[in-house]
């Protein structure tokens, strides 16, 4: 341990000394530095393994040639399977954004493995059709590097990339995965279908090019109206349109009081985006959520990363509303809420506008932390539901 200690500062001093000499563009130089690392953790040959491939990493990004051959010369093999504490995955953000004459490069000269998944079942072609990167996945189809079941592969949530293009809105991504004969029917771990899913994001465009799609190659088939209408419903909710909703659910028949999982989708739906008109008008209609289960997706929602748009729907005046709706159609009135639900909706509601401003701040501000705290608290209050504390400036 104290040799990986003592060994540590001369590393990244060695390590940042190799980064400014491939944005020199100079292998010479490169060359001195990158030895001295070698041979500072020569006792520990997995950690050398990591610095090389965030070597990789930054040489790619730089769109430096010489130096990736250079590292392919001195061991480090662009082919083999690795453990996943060092994945070829963790580069593959940085290829996706390079240009397609360095994915070549990578995949004809290098051999780099492009196939390995990342530690959620991730392919590459997952993360470029996350990012919208239609002309890095073209590159590597007209060089044919993944074939049918590569591009229809699915991760731990059983999602593919068009599912995720389809999620993202990046038309291009689908038009082409489409094109290529991917599966067009496919569904996630929640049974979502990625038309459904694109309807919930807001993105009609999508909807509009899978429906199509679906009638052309449909033929002579009939082809389930009731399942492209509950796509425009979900669409119509997703984007606030009531004149639409009601229209749909008129057309389809649709009976809240059935609890129906799908079609209570659409009240959470209408609630996470604000929509107050729309929540008033479904719960009318007998639409019901399980208010804790609500709340604790769109909080969770900050934790996972900066969502503006949620925290400006949080800061709406309207969602105060909301909220108040949603516990007096659980509850019938907040004064009948548990005490525990009570901190969620008024101690964590005040502290998404108070203290989640923005992502880089949640993990410094302490209000948030005992903000956070309680909430978990609450979620498993065994041995905690008398310890709780609202901590305030």
């Amino acid at each position: 341990m104290s040799q990986h200690i003592e060994a540590f500062v001369p590393a990244m001093h060695f390590f940042i000394g190799c980064v400014a000499e491939i944005n020199s563009n100079d292998i010479a130089a490169f060359q001195e530095p990158y030895h001295k690392l070698k041979e500072i953790t020569s006792f520990d040959e997995g950690y050398f393994k990591s610095q090389q491939i965030s070597l990789l990493g930054v040489a790619v990004s730089f769109n430096n040639k010489d130096i990736i051959t250079f590292l392919a010369k001195d061991g480090l093999n662009f082919g083999q399977e690795l453990l996943p504490k060092f994945t070829w995955s963790a580069v593959y953000p940085t290829i996706i954004e390079s240009t397609e004459d360095m994915v070549q490069f990578l995949i004809k000269e290098i051999k780099y493995n492009l196939r390995e998944k990342d530690e959620k079942g991730r392919s590459f072609i997952h993360h470029a059709a996350d990012l919208g990167k239609a002309n890095i996945i073209d590159c590597l189809l007209r060089n044919q590097y993944f074939n049918k079941t590569d591009l229809d592969s699915q991760d731990e949530q059983n999602r593919t990339p068009l599912w995720t293009a389809a999620k993202k809105g990046h038309l291009s991504v689908v038009k082409l995965l489409v094109a290529q004969g991917c599966n067009i029917d496919t569904v996630d771990n929640q049974n979502t279908t990625l038309v459904q899913i694109a309807a919930q994001q807001g993105h009609a465009d999508i909807v509009n090019f899978l429906h199509e799609h679906k009638s052309i190659t449909a033929g002579n088939n009939i082809v389930d109206n009731q399942e492209i209408n509950m796509d425009l419903l979900y669409l119509a909710v997703k984007q606030g349109n009531l004149p639409e909703t009601k229209r749909l659910i008129d057309l389809l028949k649709i009976d809240f009081y059935a609890r129906n999982k799908n079609q209570d989708k659409l009240l959470a739906l209408a609630a996470s985006n604000g929509h107050l008109h729309l929540v008033e008008f479904l719960l009318e209609r007998g639409s019901r959520i399980q208010f804790t289960k609500f709340y604790d997706n769109f909080f969770e929602d900050f934790v996972k990363k900066d969502n503006k748009q949620q925290l400006a729907i949080a800061k709406s005046p309207k969602y105060n509303r909301i909220i108040e709706l949603l516990i007096m159609s659980q509850y019938g009135s907040a004064e009948d809420l548990p005490v525990e639900h009570k901190l969620i909706a008024e101690f964590t509601h005040q502290t998404l506008i108070d203290c989640l401003k923005d992502h880089a701040s949640k993990a410094k501000d302490p209000n948030w932390r005992s903000a956070y705290k309680v909430y978990r608290k609450i979620q498993n209050p065994d041995g905690h539901k008398n310890n709780i504390r609202i901590v305030k400036d």
